[in-house]
């Protein structure tokens, strides 16, 4: 264990990892993933998915899901039936957004790290949409256990082993592509030069495949 602060950006390719991880686990289809620095070398990013699909064709066809615990962490998983939940679509949106502050505080832990995580722009703006939404769907009594709900999905699933795998060799695979090599591109954005590194869908799945199956696909 070390007690080495990481980069800001590890730091971001835990947080989108974490983001993504836990939207494959509620089964949205993954679209790609940016990695994003400025002059000032502060990283960010994105972690993008399909919201209104549950179909996923680059997926289905990795044979994955036999592999992933979702009896063990209670999420629906295919072909499985389940309690519906009129807000399982707010709900999942609030865990997806809180799991990239989740995969880094995770990460902190597993460092031994005591000192407290400074809260990015990017978390801040998460947790901003989490209780906008909650604030939109539920009565004013029902928020705070919503925000709660919210953080222990994020950390439940990401804290099972397989899951937390998953997300640590992505986020590695990423800053090692940005260390060593891999081809940016260049945005302008309100006056400010943004260097971005893409990583599509499968390149995602390929490092998912890698970590659950010991064998990669997709590549």
């Amino acid at each position: 264990m070390s007690n080495t602060t990481p980069t800001k950006l590890v730091l971001a390719a835990y947080h989108e990892s974490g983001h993504t991880v836990v939207a494959k686990l509620v089964q949205k289809p993954i679209t790609n993933i940016i990695l994003r620095t400025d002059p000032t070398e502060d990283w960010g990013g994105e972690a993008n998915y399909n919201p209104f699909s549950g179909i996923d064709s680059a997926w289905e066809m990795l044979d994955l899901d036999r592999h992933i615990p979702y009896r063990t962490l209670s999420l629906p998983y295919p072909g499985h039936l389940y309690p519906e939940d009129k807000y399982k679509y707010v709900r999942d949106f609030c865990a997806i957004n809180y799991a990239g502050l989740a995969a880094e505080h995770l990460l902190y832990e597993q460092l031994g790290i005591l000192e407290k995580l400074a809260l990015s722009e990017e978390d801040t703006f998460d947790i901003k949409q989490i209780k906008a939404c909650i604030e939109a769907k539920f009565p004013t009594e029902e928020q705070e256990k919503e925000m709660r709900n919210a953080e222990v999905r994020a950390r439940t699933i990401l804290s099972n082993p397989i899951c937390w795998r998953m997300v640590e060799n992505l986020a590695n695979e990423m800053t090692d592509a940005v260390l060593h090599g891999k081809e940016p591109t260049k945005r302008e954005y309100n006056g400010i030069l943004l260097t971005e590194y893409k990583f599509d869908t499968s390149v995602i799945y390929a490092s998912f495949a890698q970590t659950i199956i010991g064998k990669r696909q997709l590549s």
